[in-house]
C-alpha cells in the first residue's frame, strides 16, 4: 500500500460491482530539527497535532483513524520507531552540519475520504487541523507568559516563551506546501490535483523537505515568520518578546 494514498477495492460474490473508496494517509507529521533540547516537548506537541487530524476527520463524518485510537492524547499511539525514536536521538549524537539533514515523523493518521460529508473542503480541514493546534497552542502558551509576568516569575514567563516560540516553528514548517507537509495537501485539494498524482509527488517528498530547508533563505524566513507572530500573540498579552 502506498504510504500517502491508497485505492482499496472490495467484491462480493453477489453482486458483480465493485465498490471503491479512498484511504488517504495524512502525510507523516515532520518533526522540524530546531533544536535537541526541547526533543521531548516536540514529540508530546505532534502527538497533540496527529490527534487534531484525527478528531477533526472524526467530525467531518470519517472515524477511522478515532477507531485505531488515533483521536488519543498518548504519545505512544502516534509513534513512529524510526521517525519519532531512532532519528531524534541521531540528532543528539551527531554533529550540527549532519544533524540539520535529519527529519522525524509520528505515524501517518488514515483519512477515508469518501466518508468525508464533503470531500474537497473537508480535506483541507483535517489538513489545518495540525497548524492550527500549534497555533491556539502558542497563543495558550502566551497567556501563561502573562501569568508569569504578572507574577514576576522570570523563568515561567521565559518558558512559557520559548515553547510559544517551537509551536509556531511546527506550525509554519508544516504549512511548507511540500509533500508530505500538511501545505501540500491544502494546495492538492485546492488545485484538484488526483491523489494518485500526489502520491508520486509525495514519494520524493522528504528528500524535498530537506533540500527546501537548507536553502539558504528558507530556515531564516520561518525564523523570521516565527518571531513576527510570536510578537504578534505577545503584544496581546502585554509579554515583551526579545
Amino acid at each position: 500500500m502506498d504510504l500517502y494514498s491508497a485505492r482499496f477495492v472490495h467484491s462480493s460474490e453477489n453482486d458483480s460491482a465493485h465498490a471503491r473508496f479512498k484511504v488517504k494517509l495524512r502525510g507523516r507529521r515532520l518533526v522540524a530539527p530546531v533544536s535537541v533540547v526541547p526533543t521531548a516537548w516536540r514529540l508530546d506537541t505532534d502527538a497533540d497535532e496527529t490527534s487534531r487530524h484525527a478528531w477533526m476527520a472524526w467530525k467531518c463524518g470519517d472515524d477511522t483513524a478515532k477507531s485505531l485510537g488515533r483521536c488519543s492524547l498518548n504519545p505512544l499511539v502516534h509513534m513512529d520507531l524510526i521517525g519519532t525514536v531512532l532519528l531524534p536521538l541521531l540528532m543528539f549524537v551527531l554533529p550540527s552540519g549532519a544533524s540539520r539533514f535529519l527529519i522525524g515523523w509520528a505515524k501517518p493518521v488514515p483519512v477515508n475520504i469518501s466518508n468525508l460529508r464533503n470531500p474537497r473542503w473537508d480535506d483541507i480541514l483535517v489538513s489545518l487541523a495540525g497548524p492550527w493546534m500549534n497555533l491556539a497552542l502558542a497563543v495558550v502558551l502566551m497567556g501563561l507568559a502573562r501569568v508569569g509576568v504578572m507574577a514576576g516569575v522570570e523563568s515561567m514567563t521565559s518558558f512559557c516563551t520559548n515553547l510559544a516560540w517551537l509551536s509556531l516553528v511546527l506550525c509554519f514548517f508544516n504549512l511548507i506546501p511540500i509533500p508530505p507537509l500538511d501545505g501540500s495537501q491544502v494546495v492538492r485539494a485546492l488545485t484538484g490535483m488526483s491523489y494518485e498524482t500526489y502520491a508520486k509527488l509525495a514519494r520524493f517528498g522528504f528528500i524535498a523537505v530537506i533540500l527546501v530547508l537548507n536553502l539558504p533563505f528558507v530556515r531564516p524566513f520561518l525564523r523570521s515568520v516565527t518571531t513576527a507572530a510570536l510578537i504578534i500573540i505577545g503584544n496581546w498579552f502585554g509579554v515583551p518578546v526579545a
